[in-house]
């Protein structure tokens, strides 16, 4: 039996048509000037999508890579070289984790998993 406006791929993954949506995120930094709060910016979050792990997404919202002087402009102006902070950094997430029966799946390859984890949650850069 096929659910409307589900693909058959899918729905044997376990992706519902409510996970099909496509979410967008926004990173909204504010500051204080001259008493008054001000926005300093508003971005759209990258997803990193999966290649080798259907519906699992990443999202980086914010990484400091050890503890941020507050007094100066907080920006997030390039993706770190990690996003594992050192001592007293931060960083946050937003992460969408497939359903088990995508890890079930006797197609799936946790080796190639494994590795494009390890390689980094690097944005492809845009060619020019």
């Amino acid at each position: 039996m096929r659910s409307r406006g589900v693909r058959e791929e899918d729905r044997m993954k376990g992706i519902t048509k409510s996970e099909n949506r496509k979410a967008s995120y926004r990173r909204v930094v504010t500051a204080e000037v001259q008493g008054k709060s001000v926005v300093q910016s508003d971005d759209l979050l990258q997803d990193y999508n999966f290649a080798t792990v259907p519906g699992y997404i990443h999202r980086l919202v914010w990484a400091n890579s050890s503890i941020p002087d507050l007094r100066q402009q907080q920006k997030m102006d390039r993706y770190p070289e990690s996003v594992v902070p050192g001592p007293g950094g931060t960083s946050l997430h937003i992460v969408t984790f497939p359903p088990s029966s995508v890890f079930e799946d006797p197609s799936f390859d946790g080796k190639a998993a494994y590795e494009e984890a390890l390689s980094g949650l690097r944005p492809k850069e845009p060619a020019s």
